[in-house]
């Protein structure tokens, strides 16, 4: 076996003296590859990141963000800088806010013409 040139010691040797036991496991599970994806917040404040709403706090007005998205988070940044974290929500749902709208007692909350049903 060669014996490497600027140490004076053989590869294999080093490896198992200084390296190996310094060595963690190997993850069992395969790597969550994030989604980033650029969204515009328009006047309402929401920003729709795969089929779901997640809201903007209202400081920032209308801009671009760029939104970073896993199995465990959705993750809204504004010029690099974190500005809203959400949980993921399924799709076509989304986060009501705390104290957020609500219909009033005895309607649907639906908007409905004036018709004889």
């Amino acid at each position: 076996m060669r014996v490497h040139g600027r140490t004076r010691r053989r590869p294999l040797n080093a490896f198992d003296a200084d390296e190996k036991p310094v060595l963690i496991p190997a993850p069992t599970e395969p790597y969550d590859k994030p989604h980033w994806s650029q969204h515009t917040v328009d006047r309402s404040h929401p920003v729709v990141v795969g089929h779901a709403l997640y809201s903007v706090p209202q400081r920032l007005g209308e801009c671009v963000l760029k939104v970073r998205s896993d199995k465990t988070t959705v993750k809204l940044f504004l010029k690099g800088k974190l500005v809203k974290c959400h949980p993921p929500s399924a799709g076509g749902r989304h986060l009501p806010r705390p104290g957020g709208r609500v219909a009033p007692q005895g309607r649907s909350g639906d908007a409905r013409r004036n018709s004889a049903v």
